[in-house]
């Protein structure tokens, strides 16, 4: 008899084993569609399902660090996650903002940059250039005037480039005596106009001064540096000498110009 209610026990419990795992088996099916559900319908929970109201400064800080949401929301049917949700969104749309005001600062400081660098380009275009600068552009002038001019062939290749240096620095003397009363068209007319007539008068006094090829070096040296001690006495008198005839119907003309 034992042996029969221990048979009879055991069927029974095999047969419960069996409908409980059956029933855990689509239990656990339920809760698997189940949570799937809530999943879905909490991804945009805080954009749809709860409205968001007080903007996002309405949202605090409690004394333990946790979020607070504004009084509007009745806090009591939302759980922590909600919660949470609900304070990220109004944070994404307060970050979303701002980015949206940076770029436009960005977009604006790049257009005054623009404006700047146009500004700045305008007035290097029309800027008087520095002495220097100008002295070497009527060398540069000069010089290819001398060299292409059939009436400057007369003479040799120091004295050409010597009549252009001369003339150059008696153009910066004028510009640094005169610098503001004339602009660049006129400036224009003293360089292609006004000085060649200088030098072609100076060339025909500086074929006497130089007595050797030393001397012509010197010269040279002089006019490009404008350093004194690299001539002696007798040069310097012979180039007062030359130098002084020819200024005078430069300086006419220049007066005429103011």
């Amino acid at each position: 008899m034992p042996n029969i209610k221990l048979i009879i026990l055991g069927s029974i419990v095999v047969v419960l084993l069996g409908v409980l795992g059956v029933g855990g088996y689509f239990l656990y099916g339920k809760v698997e569609k189940q949570h799937e559900e809530n999943v879905n319908k909490l991804a945009d929970f805080g954009t749809k399902v709860i409205p968001i109201k007080g903007g996002p400064e309405a949202v605090t800080v409690g004394t333990e660090g946790q979020l607070q949401l504004p009084p509007d929301i009745a806090e009591k049917k939302l759980s922590p996650t909600e919660k949470i949700i609900i304070a990220l969104s109004r944070e994404k749309e307060q970050l979303a903002s701002e980015l949206t005001i940076a770029n436009e600062k960005v977009e604006r400081l790049e257009r005054e940059l623009l404006a700047l660098r146009a500004y700045r380009t305008e007035n290097e275009r029309y800027a008087p250039l520095p002495l220097q600068e100008e002295r070497i552009r009527a060398t540069e002038v000069l010089t290819d005037f001398f060299n292409s001019s059939s009436d400057a062939t007369r003479f040799n290749s120091f004295q050409k480039e010597v009549m252009a240096l001369a003339a150059a620095s008696v153009y910066l003397d004028i510009l640094r005596e005169y610098r503001l009363s004339f602009d660049e068209s006129e400036k224009d007319i003293i360089v292609h106009e006004h000085l060649p007539a200088f030098g072609f008068c100076f060339g025909d006094g500086i074929i006497f001064v130089p007595n050797s090829k030393t001397e012509e070096r010197n010269l040279l040296a002089y006019y490009k540096s404008g350093d004194e001690t690299l001539i002696n006495d007798r040069l310097a008198r012979d180039l007062n000498e030359i130098t002084a005839p020819c200024l005078k119907p430069l300086n006419e003309r220049i007066n005429a110009m103011l």
